[in-house]
């Protein structure tokens, strides 16, 4: 195998360890809030929930994706310091601004949840520039440890919350910023963030420079809230809470599929900056996107029918029609995986505003989409616009891809994958709940067939361990 798959997939296995946990956990806490919370409550809730992230978001001003990408870039220690030096100098910039903006909306607005709205964002913003800097430097294995204990420590606080002290939903606003807090207690006990931290080392070029490459990635990663948000906005102009609160429900699912998609990204955006720096012309990408693609789709096969059984035996009844939307959904995050995977090519030649540039196009078609298709088809139209303005953003995201290096697809065998899907959906739809045990066997069947030559390099791999360890036995 080659070496840049070989550190690829050994990466993308120790984060996985870490962050995969965290991620399964949305799933599992998704029956709880069901059974704790009514949609209208859970529906409030998730749009001050939305809105935190957002804001984190844009008063981050991306410098974790800043100092994660300069890092590659250099070798040398003063060197290291003076990029971490200056994204830590970004994220306290950015802390300052968002505190006088929400003391003055709360002056005007006299917002009652002012002081957790600060401690969210301010929290999200140090835990994850601490996390993403340790990722950077080649802690990996320290950042996936982090990851499962900050899992053990939401499930924890959540009990204690929702179900011991019955905080109710408020509880989703707070559980994050006890998180956050231990996760920068627990990075600080496994690595010494301050030591790469000197006054001498800032630089207001650097600042510069950070700030042209990591603002216009702010629209990319507003982009699933951005999307969610609107979709949110538009029902509740022509709906109410309970309406959002079914639509925050089924997009649950989905919005778990790119999490953990997500996993994949870290790994690949630093696959990808190395091989861009070597300037390898070759098939490397190609063959990482036709592999992605099949386990994407292919997964869907199994998940669809894990969504029915779910909805049978564990989601309140208050929720119990959103699954009919869930598949529109999935379908918008499988285009916007594939936009996302070449998106990634241009933070690796620092052409940030390409990015920018198709998370626009896709956003305001989404929106124009929504308005014009909600009020005849409900959560449907919603869903529908998700799904056309995701497919656009793909073709135009590949498609510009190609100026900074050719990268040629199966086309064929894509949208062969699709085809595939959107019967497997179909059927999703005509088959009654009792089906499903043997919709999810053939399900998995299918993934195995999309996947096949995987399949059998991870047999063959394991074989080769398996062989090695009885040699060494003897």
């Amino acid at each position: 195998m080659d070496l840049r798959k070989k550190r690829l997939l050994n990466d993308t296995l120790i984060l996985t360890i870490g962050s995969f946990s965290s991620k399964f956990l949305t799933l599992l806490l998704i029956p709880l809030y069901s059974f704790y919370f009514s949609a209208s409550e859970f529906g409030e809730y998730d749009i001050y929930i939305t809105f935190a992230s957002m804001l984190y978001i844009f008063f981050s001003f991306q410098s974790v994706e800043a100092g994660f990408r300069f890092i590659q870039d250099v070798s040398e220690d003063r060197d290291k310091k003076k990029v971490i030096t200056n994204s830590f100098a970004i994220a306290i910039i950015g802390i300052i601004i968002y505190s006088i903006t929400l003391i003055i909306f709360d002056f005007y607005f006299n917002f009652i949840y002012t002081t957790i709205f600060f401690f969210y964002v301010s929290t999200s913003i140090i835990s994850n520039l601490f996390l993403h800097t340790m990722r950077g430097l080649g802690y990996t294995k320290q950042f996936a440890i982090i990851g499962i204990y900050s899992t053990l420590i939401t499930i924890i606080i959540n009990i204690i919350f929702i179900i011991v002290l019955k905080y109710g939903a408020i509880a989703l606003l707070i559980t994050p910023i006890v998180v956050n807090i231990a996760i920068i207690f627990l990075t600080l006990l496994h690595w010494n963030f301050f030591v790469y931290i000197s006054k001498n080392n800032l630089d207001l070029d650097e600042i510069k420079v950070q700030l042209r490459y990591s603002i216009p990635l702010i629209p990319n990663a507003l982009s699933l809230w951005l999307f969610s948000s609107i979709g949110r906005f538009v029902l509740i102009i022509f709906y109410s809470t309970s309406t959002v609160g079914l639509f925050a429900f089924a997009m649950k699912f989905p919005m778990l599929l790119a999490t953990v998609s997500s996993i994949f990204f870290m790994a690949w955006q630093l696959a990808a900056t190395k091989n861009y720096q070597a300037n390898k012309n070759d098939k490397f990408e190609e063959e990482i996107f036709d592999v992605y693609s099949g386990l994407m789709i292919g997964s869907l096969f199994i998940i669809l029918p894990i969504i029915k059984i779910t909805y049978i035996y564990l989601i309140g009844d208050d929720f119990k029609d959103s699954w009919l939307y869930v598949p529109f959904f999935f379908m918008g995050i499988l285009f916007k995986s594939f936009a996302q995977f070449f998106e990634i090519s241009f933070m690796a030649a620092k052409r940030t505003s390409e990015v920018f540039m198709g998370t626009f196009i896709a956003a305001l078609l989404y929106l124009i989409l929504s308005l014009l298709l909600v009020s005849k088809f409900y959560i449907f139209g919603v869903g529908i616009a998700f799904v056309i303005s995701e497919i656009i953003h793909f073709i135009f995201i590949k498609k510009r891809s190609n100026k900074i290096k050719y990268t040629s697809i199966n086309k064929n065998k894509l949208i062969l994958r699709i085809i595939f899907l959107i019967l497997w959906t179909i059927l999703f739809y005509i088959f009654e709940f009792n089906y499903q045990f043997l919709f999810l066997i053939l399900g998995i069947l299918m993934f195995l067939y999309i996947n096949f030559n995987v399949f059998i390099l991870v047999l063959k791999s394991l074989n080769k361990i398996i062989k090695n360890k009885l040699k060494k036995g003897v």
